[in-house]
């Protein structure tokens, strides 16, 4: 929602008025500053409200200054950006109960300093550690633009599928470029958080290596944010994720689902039982899965008639198509699934019926081996081993 009865425009004069004020209400927040631009520009700053809804104030320029003020359930991440720029342009910020200050550039938004929140200067000696990476991937980043741009334009122009796939490898093969990087950008991070345990930034960007984490190394670091920032929105988070996890793991009993294959038969997992089954989360984008498949063809030959099946569980439900046009070309003999997380454009996400919401999938490819008896004995990628140790899994099982 939108409100602009919380914003108010003032000249610098009047802002120390209200920082006095603020101080004394802890659920309150005061952001001001001066501005360098055009005068009556907008300005607006997105942040969770009082009741956890999304909240988008504004408020316009006047005398090279401005001011927000609002109240908030606890500090969160936030958005403040330009309506002349739009919201690619934007400041990324930990918006907290206390006085707040930031010198907005209209020519440059993104790089500007906030001052006065203490999360804030914890996620930005995060940023500085990465400063480094950042700027060494820069030509790698432009070539990769460039490179995808091209895919795009030939998807957009309907070339051959023959030029379309030979851009898409083109792409695929840069992207793997960034894995050294993005490597580094997760030591720096996992020094942060060894460091900042309790941190409220720490359980922010946790969210984002749930994938590459293991149940009992998620767990440490959820048990080291402390009882404080558990009880958070962003450990909440955590917390489910980690469930979610632990759901998907070795040692805990699959998860039952019911579906239709691509064929249109309805399926359940627990049809299956009495075998060794393979739940191999894929996608016809994901160039990694695509790439694993011929040998994944190979293990269900070899094993098959011994009590392994496999069901693919794509995440394509947005695009029937291509999922079925690439379990074709792959030529993929075992089952196959769509995921079933629901997209409404008036009501967003609908994981009622998400597979891979069922066992913590945020990675592709991820698989999942689930013994005779149900219960889940390995997992690979996302959360688990690398995916080689697959083959001796199967052959010991088989032997």
């Amino acid at each position: 929602m939108m409100g602009l009865k919380n914003c108010f425009a003032l000249g610098l004069g009047l802002l120390i008025g209200f920082a006095s004020i603020a101080q004394n209400n802890s659920g309150q927040f005061s952001l001001s500053g001066k501005f360098k631009g055009a005068e009556a520009e907008v300005i607006y700053l997105n942040y969770p409200g009082k009741d956890g809804k999304q909240f988008k104030d504004s408020c316009i320029v006047k005398n090279g200054a401005y001011l927000f003020k609002g109240n908030l359930s606890e500090t969160s991440m936030s958005y403040l950006f330009l309506k002349s720029k739009g919201i690619g342009k934007r400041v990324d910020l930990f918006l907290e109960s206390s006085e707040m200050h930031a010198d907005l550039n209209a020519d440059d938004i993104p790089n500007t300093i906030v001052t006065g929140s203490i999360t804030q200067q914890e996620s930005m000696q995060l940023k500085k550690s990465m400063e480094g990476i950042q700027k060494e991937m820069e030509p790698l980043s432009a070539r990769f633009e460039a490179a995808n741009n091209a895919y795009i334009d030939s998807r957009r122009k309907n070339l051959s599928e023959k030029i379309q796939d030979s851009l898409k490898k083109i792409t695929d093969a840069i992207h793997d470029e960034f894995d050294p990087f993005q490597e580094r950008f997760a030591a720096a991070t996992y020094q942060f958080f060894r460091a900042n345990p309790a941190s409220l930034v720490t359980a922010y960007q946790l969210r984002y290596y749930v994938s590459k984490l293991r149940v009992d190394s998620l767990k440490r670091y959820y048990d080291r944010l402390g009882s404080k920032t558990q009880q958070t929105s962003y450990g909440k988070l955590i917390l489910d994720e980690l469930n979610k996890l632990s759901s998907g793991s070795p040692g805990s009993m699959a998860k039952n689902f019911i579906t239709t294959d691509i064929t249109n038969k309805p399926i359940s997992l627990s049809d299956f039982k009495g075998k060794y089954v393979l739940l191999d989360f894929w996608a016809s984008w994901c160039g990694p899965c695509r790439k694993g498949n011929p040998h994944l063809k190979e293990l269900y030959v070899q094993y098959k008639n011994k009590g392994f099946e496999v069901i693919g569980v794509s995440d394509d439900d947005q695009d029937h198509a291509a999922w079925k046009k690439a379990v074709s070309m792959d030529g993929l003999p075992w089952q196959q699934v769509l995921r079933g997380l629901k997209y409404d454009a008036a009501k967003g996400f609908d994981k009622s019926t998400d597979i891979s919401d069922l066992y913590g999938i945020h990675s592709l490819p991820t698989q999942i081996l689930i013994d005779p008896n149900g219960k889940i004995i390995a997992r690979y990628g996302g959360g688990g081993e690398e995916h080689e140790a697959l083959d001796d899994r199967l052959k010991s099982a088989f032997q």
